[in-house]
């Protein structure tokens, strides 16, 4: 069997992690597993890189004044349909092919009629909604064929010829060229399956669910660092964690939901909550009981603040799939938050609770009544570890590519 993954990025960001999760579990079963993408700059055998930096560029500015978002960069397809006729893989595996980094729609269209098995996976809502990365509460992609769009220009990215009716049948179409045999959909969580199977463009083909797989060698329960308690200024036990890679405590509709952070914060003077953002702004506008960490140098020093955290917070208005719930559990600590989509759903039940977006009565209460209960910590961590390894993902990405297979020999 040889595997090629196609994604935006090879190595970085989420996606880009998974793609190599994926890439060495295959490796270690002896399957060739390469990779092809747009961004990063990786120069090691079984990667090809598919566009330059200038190309992502004018694509992103032809887009926002009038081409369709999927169309994206056209020598970057070319230079994929090379990839495939030289390297002749059995399964292509599509992942965030997005923002611009090549043409979707021709993609798709070589794929049909060259018959190559091929994978997809739902890590946002865009191949099933037509456009919408996240088409939150929207449901005309279900009924509506996205004719009458409220948010277009959010769903385009286009400034003036934005039309979703166009986006959802032109993806609709290039789907609907596939052999039912050939194409196999997979979801990152239960609530994007349900979601996939509800819209017209994938329903009539195969979905399953596999979950994000994350490095359980560095995830998992630590005992108590004692140099945390000065840098966190609190008792052992005594914080609430909240994990994003955007921080804004100002804006009430950022998805990341910062603000919500801050008003549970007011609530809770006697609660420390530490936050940890790559990006963020208006930090200063913070309550004193919010301790702004920042960017963490590694890894293991997230795992480490996990672990000292008494509960994790998740205030996003949605996620597919919530990689912060799944090392949170890993790492030993319960999770609490707004219902959004996917973390309710792969979370498990006995460690977490999640409650209506916005409602701040009830996270105050439901965060309230984990502050004041006693969690195993090893337990907690222990049965995460299973659910969520990198390993369990990439051992359901391999079924679901030997199923395909299955299908071609008959």
């Amino acid at each position: 069997m040889k595997v090629l993954q196609v994604n935006i990025t090879g190595k970085s960001g989420s996606t880009g992690k998974i793609t190599t999760d994926i890439r060495n579990y295959l490796l270690g079963q002896g399957i060739e597993a390469l990779v092809a993408y747009s961004v990063d700059n990786i120069y090691c055998k079984g990667y090809y890189k598919l566009a330059k930096r200038w190309e992502l560029t004018i694509s992103r500015i032809m887009v926002r004044y009038g081409r369709a978002p999927y169309k994206g960069n056209p020598f970057a397809f070319g230079r994929l349909v090379r990839v495939i006729e030289t390297t002749h893989p059995d399964i292509v595996h599509l992942h965030c092919i997005n923002c611009n980094c090549l043409n979707i729609y021709k993609l798709l269209d070589y794929l049909a009629n060259k018959q190559i098995p091929t994978v997809v996976t739902h890590h946002a809502e865009f191949f099933y909604t037509g456009a919408c990365p996240h088409a939150y509460n929207c449901t005309k992609f279900i009924d509506k064929q996205c004719v009458g769009c409220s948010h277009t220009q959010y769903a385009t990215y286009n400034r003036y010829l934005a039309d979703t009716h166009k986006c959802w049948v032109r993806m609709y179409k290039a789907f609907n060229q596939f052999a039912e045999d050939k194409l196999y959909f997979v979801a990152v969580s239960p609530w994007v399956e349900m979601r996939s199977k509800m819209s017209p463009i994938v329903s009539r083909y195969r979905c399953a669910t596999v979950y994000n797989g994350l490095d359980t060698s560095c995830f998992y329960y630590r005992s108590i660092q004692e140099n945390l308690h000065k840098r966190i200024h609190s008792e052992k036990g005594n914080v609430v964690l909240h994990v994003s890679p955007y921080f804004n405590p100002v804006d009430k509709y950022d998805i990341k939901g910062g603000y919500y952070v801050v008003e549970i914060a007011k609530r809770m003077p006697h609660c420390r909550f530490l936050v940890v953002a790559t990006d963020y702004d208006n930090i200063d506008k913070i309550p004193e009981n919010i301790q702004f960490w920042g960017r963490v140098s590694s890894q293991e020093e997230l795992a480490c603040l996990y672990s000292f955290a008494k509960v994790t917070l998740l205030t996003s208005r949605r996620e597919t799939f919530s990689m912060v719930t799944a090392e949170s559990l890993c790492c030993g600590t319960p999770v609490v938050g707004f219902e959004a989509g996917g973390p309710e759903s792969i979370a498990i039940k006995e460690y977490s609770s999640f409650v209506e977006y916005g409602n701040l009565d009830a996270l105050h209460h439901v965060l309230s009544d984990f502050l004041s209960s006693s969690f195993d910590k090893q337990q907690i961590s222990h049965d995460s570890k299973v659910v969520y390894s990198k390993e369990a993902m990439g051992n359901g990405y391999l079924k679901i590519y030997q199923t395909l297979l299955k299908h071609q020999d008959k």
